[in-house]
């Protein structure tokens, strides 16, 4: 979807769409959900869904994007953006998408997860490249591995604080930092 269409009026209305397709997803496989549902739940007609996507599949993909979007803002917004590669940076990250867990283990279930990872990879690249001297490699190591880590903790029950869980990877982003 175009920046052009991304009006609060229309990232609420998207947002909507995005949490319906959650919300079924707890007793319908991606698969089998309708559009119908989708626009009974979010309170929006069929119309109003094609206006903004043609599939479901593009509606979650973009739900995605939206959290990654508000990510970024909070990162903004708590003076991190320009952290990156820090214990405090890393902490938030863990904390902003543990409020994520039960969609990211539900997209996990029904394999779905690469499409967070894609969302993440693409914000990375676009925001974060040159500090890994841009190389899309070393990017790509190093977000694959914070996922990993991150979906590790969350079937670990979040057992440590992500302080605790941002720590233990100091070395590594130490190493990072070259």
């Amino acid at each position: 979807m175009s920046e052009a269409k991304k009006t609060l009026r229309n990232r609420i209305t998207r947002m909507k769409i995005g949490e319906a397709i959650i919300s079924l997803l707890d007793k319908t496989p991606l698969s089998d959900i309708r559009i119908s549902a989708i626009s009974k739940l979010s309170g929006i007609s069929r119309m109003t869904f094609y206006h903004y996507y043609e599939s479901k599949e593009a509606a979650l993909l973009d739900y995605l994007t939206e959290i990654v979007y508000i990510y970024q803002q909070e990162l903004v917004k708590n003076d991190l953006y320009d952290k990156f590669l820090t214990v405090d940076h890393l902490e938030f990250t863990f904390k902003f998408f543990a409020r994520y867990s039960k969609l990211i283990l539900k997209l996990e279930e029904i394999g779905c997860y690469k499409n967070l990872v894609g969302c993440l990879n693409d914000f990375f690249e676009r925001e974060y490249i040159s500090y890994f001297n841009n190389s899309v490699y070393n990017m790509y190591f190093y977000s694959g591995g914070i996922m990993n880590v991150f979906l590790k903790w969350l079937h670990d029950g979040k057992n440590i604080s992500p302080r605790k869980l941002a720590r233990e990877h100091q070395m590594l982003l130490t190493i990072l930092r070259g």
